[in-house]
């Protein structure tokens, strides 16, 4: 942040198509709060996930919430060249292949680059990234909420890198 502004790291993620992402911000203040589930979830899932939220707000004073929607269309984004510029995409894919850890999305992807960024949070197993596939690129986001079992998620996680690899 000595070189931005959360304002600008905000402006700069809705510039590029990622709609549902706020940076630093206080949840209340969102356009979309309190959040409604979706077709794939249900109440408990919303407020369990609402409380988790919450909870990191009032600890830190600012919470990052995306989606992995948005997180696909940052990734597109690295291979499109459009993060920033053509320049600063090739810096962070760059950065990204060289990362330390490799238990989920390229666990089984032995000779395939992955550019990849893996995350836990309390509860959470997430890995997003691109696959350099022969057959070109593909942006992949897999996210979780209340996992019981952080080694169980994380396989699945292996799982669907291999999914997502065709393999």
């Amino acid at each position: 942040l000595t070189l931005t502004t959360p304002d600008a790291l905000n402006e700069t993620a809705h510039e590029i198509g990622m709609t549902q992402t706020y940076l630093f911000a206080n949840p209340t203040e969102l356009p979309y709060w309190p959040p409604q589930p979706g077709v794939d979830s249900s109440q408990d899932d919303i407020d369990m996930v609402m409380a988790y939220i919450v909870d990191s707000y009032n600890e830190e004073g600012w919470v990052n919430i995306t989606t992995p929607y948005d997180m696909a269309i940052y990734q597109l984004g690295l291979i499109n060249g459009t993060v920033v510029s053509q320049w600063v995409s090739e810096q962070i894919v760059d950065i990204l292949l060289d990362n330390a850890i490799r238990d989920r999305l390229p666990a089984y992807l032995w000779d395939i680059p992955v550019a990849d960024k893996p995350g836990n949070l309390v509860g959470s197993v997430n890995d997003t990234g691109v696959l350099f596939l022969d057959s070109g690129p593909r942006a992949v986001a897999a996210y979780s909420a209340a996992v019981p079992d952080d080694i169980h998620a994380t396989e699945i996680l292996a799982l669907l890198g291999l999914i997502a690899a065709g393999n």
